[in-house]
């Protein structure tokens, strides 16, 4: 079977019985497949599957450049308008640490997971979102793994990895090989 026969054989045991949507399911996959390839490891129901964590940066940059990021993008300088006008940097340079990875380094895993609010603009709320996305995800592994058909899924999921693995060389770049295969 070739990698996009897999993935609908993933999503047709998957969708609707443990998840709501595919989408919900590719994120259980991302995870899976992502903790496959950065422990090198075939995965089974009893391995400890990382749910990568929401990046923050923490900076040192200038006053100058935490404004200019804000006042640079119209959602961003909408959204906080109040605070860019009394300059509160405190406020800004919190949020700065959470929104930059989002909308400047476009981490892969938070654009899979937060791609609708990213395209709607809804930035502010992103990451209340994405802690309700990543316990739907821990879930969502956990239905997974007591399964009625749990083994073929993670035969499946097996696959699959092999399937990526064949493509995949770089391992500092798992997570935006993921993003690209599984959107």
């Amino acid at each position: 079977m070739n990698l996009s026969e897999l993935l609908k054989k993933f999503y047709s045991l998957t969708v609707p019985y443990l998840f709501k949507t595919q989408k919900d399911a590719a994120f259980v996959l991302f995870s899976i497949v992502y903790t496959a390839l950065k422990k090198n490891e075939e995965i089974n129901s009893s391995t400890k599957i990382i749910v990568p964590k929401l990046i923050t940066i923490e900076t040192d940059k200038p006053d100058d450049f935490i404004m200019f990021f804000f006042n640079n993008n119209s959602v961003l300088k909408k959204l906080y308008k109040g605070e860019l006008e009394s300059k509160n940097l405190e406020k800004l340079r919190k949020d700065f640490k959470i929104l930059y990875p989002l909308i400047e380094l476009k981490e892969p895993f938070l654009c899979f997971i937060l791609g609708e609010e990213l395209k709607n603009g809804d930035l502010y709320d992103a990451y209340k979102k994405y802690k309700e996305k990543r316990k739907k995800i821990i879930s969502g592994i956990k239905r997974i793994k007591i399964s009625e058909f749990k083994e073929e899924l993670f035969h499946i999921i097996k696959l699959i990895v092999e399937s990526f693995a064949e493509e995949f060389y770089d391992k500092k770049e798992i997570r935006g090989f993921l993003f690209e295969k599984l959107s």
